[in-house]
């Protein structure tokens, strides 16, 4: 049960999000999150050091979601079942979250080298699951041992999601569905992994796949 101190909290952040993803960390000042979160400006400093520190947490929460994703219940003990669930998972938390993507990739200079690394560290945590799962295939004989570097390819991955959160609106929308999406990136990934090929996706009259086409005709 929430209390009224996260949900204040809560509050602060979600208004924190909105303002630095739309006027940039910078710009946005104390006031103007106070007044978005309908609180005051001292109750803010209660909560949090100061803005870079607001920041932190909105990444630190965010994190917590895609952590969720990689390392929550999974039904099934098959390495590839598991990989797959857990990669569909962290990029439907990142398509949740895309407004921290867009905040990161504009203003993480602006913060501390100390807050900046302690942001780069959710980032290895959520590489280092992705990786373990990678590994867990291998173990299992399922996956390839021949991939050049296991740590490479998990940020590759993570990196796939991020891709995907900062241009869904501006370049993917009118072209390809988040399912989609994660559906051919899927079938790169088992490709790179030297899994069988799955049966191909649908195709159109020209010998193009949906997504293909979709592209093709912008």
């Amino acid at each position: 049960m929430s209390t009224i101190r996260d949900i204040r909290q809560a509050a602060i952040l979600n208004a924190a999000r909105d303002l630095f993803s739309r006027q940039g960390f910078h710009k946005t000042t104390m006031p103007e999150i106070a007044d978005a979160a309908g609180t005051s400006v001292g109750l803010i400093y209660y909560h949090f050091k100061n803005k870079a520190d607001i920041l932190v947490a909105i990444v630190k929460e965010f994190h917590d979601s895609g952590l969720t994703a990689l390392t929550g219940p999974q039904d099934s003990t098959d390495p590839v079942e598991r990989l797959d669930a857990a990669i569909r998972d962290l990029y439907v938390a990142f398509d949740r979250y895309s407004k921290v993507f867009v905040i990161l990739y504009k203003d993480l200079s602006a913060v501390s080298r100390e807050e900046r690394q302690r942001i780069y560290a959710l980032e290895d945590e959520t590489v280092g699951h992705v990786a373990a799962l990678i590994e867990e295939g291998q173990k299992a004989g399922c996956f390839s041992r021949d991939i050049p570097n296991v740590g490479l390819l998990a940020a590759n991955i993570v990196g796939l999601g991020h891709l995907w959160a900062l241009k869904k609106t501006w370049y993917f929308a009118s072209r390809i569905t988040l399912a989609d999406y994660i559906k051919t990136q899927l079938r790169y990934l088992h490709a790179m992994l030297g899994l069988t090929p799955s049966p191909p996706l649908q195709q159109s009259q020209e010998g193009e796949t949906e997504i293909t086409l979709r592209f093709a005709e912008q």
